[in-house]
């Protein structure tokens, strides 16, 4: 975390433009804001001011300058820091708080790609097309930063230098962190239609954007497909397993019976397994939660999968406040880059209106 102060060169004039902007003998404080740090909020002398980019009007004197990047979430980024301002001037100040400050391995890998990607960017012999995919991906990194207009601006460069590009899986997953589930549907929509031979990963995200927009039975087609071209045990099947339990079960029909001829393609045992074995009845919450617990490294995201499954099952079961309960608990978890954050996300705004 850096804070760098940049020394006006011309005193007279800045005094000069200052006075024009804002009255005699008035001081800005203008502050500018590096990549990572666009929209942090700023406040001085403990009074909120706006975000960064910003010109603020100050008397002279000391001040104390309080900016806040990645909001409302666990890697929130804080920077305090105390300067001095002369009369009649414009104080310029650079905010530069590091996306990831590196303190975990994810983290440190994050910094890691991310750093290979600029290098990457900063190069001039990259196609178009290489550069809509490096684009998406350093996207993607912003988005589970919690860096939601970053990743979107992102994504705007990537669809002028490729239309026709297969990224429609970053705007479905941007959309579902904004919680527009419509664009979400109408983005999975256009993925379906614009290619003929989908991975199964696309049909599993098809499928769930379809699922939580309300549209089941196209839900249940696209993740009976995921199942269907995914190789026995595959390690992502058991989600898509979970999707169509719940998708049959919303549909009024019999959940346990329509997972029958799809068994081999998934472990009844690895995780997810603990999960369906909850929502068939056949483990308790507690058992589950022991499951989720057991792998010390993964325990918080099991915990986000777990009550966000655990909470839609409630929900469908006319059990909107232990729903709303377990989609909190989901959503706590602050576990970004799941998909299960940012629909428990979803289904917790719409329990609260």
């Amino acid at each position: 975390m850096t804070v760098r102060m940049k020394k006006a060169s011309n005193k007279i004039l800045l005094a000069a433009l200052c006075t024009a902007a804002f009255g005699a003998q008035a001081s800005v404080l203008r502050i500018h804001c590096g990549a990572d740090s666009l929209g942090a909020e700023i406040s001085v002398n403990g009074a909120y001011k706006g975000e960064c980019p910003l010109d603020i009007q100050m008397p002279a004197g000391e001040i104390n300058i309080h900016a806040v990047a990645g909001r409302g979430n666990d890697r929130q980024r804080v920077l305090d820091e105390q300067i001095r301002i002369g009369d009649g001037v414009i104080k310029p100040i650079d905010i530069d708080i590091p996306l990831w400050p590196g303190n975990s391995k994810s983290e440190r890998e994050a910094l890691t790609e991310l750093d290979k990607l600029n290098a990457q960017l900063s190069g001039g012999s990259l196609s178009n097309s290489a550069r809509a995919k490096a684009l998406a991906k350093k996207s993607d990194l912003f988005l589970n930063a919690g860096q939601q207009r970053e990743s979107f601006a992102l994504l705007k460069q990537v669809a002028m230098l490729e239309p026709d590009g297969d990224y429609r899986r970053y705007y479905m997953d941007d959309a579902l962190m904004r919680g527009d589930v419509d664009r979400a549907a109408e983005e999975a929509r256009g993925l379906q239609h614009q290619f003929d031979n989908l991975t199964a990963d696309a049909q599993f995200y098809i499928a769930t954007s379809y699922y939580i927009a309300g549209d089941l039975d196209g839900a249940k087609a696209q993740v009976v497909a995921a199942i269907t071209n995914r190789k026995p045990d595959a390690g992502n099947a058991g989600y898509s397993a979970l999707f169509l339990w719940l998708t049959t079960l919303r549909q009024k029909e019999d959940a346990t019976s329509g997972l029958r001829q799809y068994e081999s393609k998934w472990s009844t045992t690895a995780w997810p397994a603990p999960i369906l074995n909850l929502l068939q009845g056949s483990i308790s919450m507690e058992a589950a939660e022991r499951a989720a617990t057991s792998d010390a490294q993964r325990a918080n995201g099991n915990e986000c999968e777990l009550t966000f499954y655990a909470g839609e099952k409630a929900l469908i079961n006319g059990q909107p406040e232990a729903a709303r309960l377990l989609f909190k608990r989901a959503v706590d978890a602050r576990e970004y880059s799941y998909l299960e954050y940012k629909l428990a996300k979803i289904e917790l705004k719409r329990l609260s209106h």
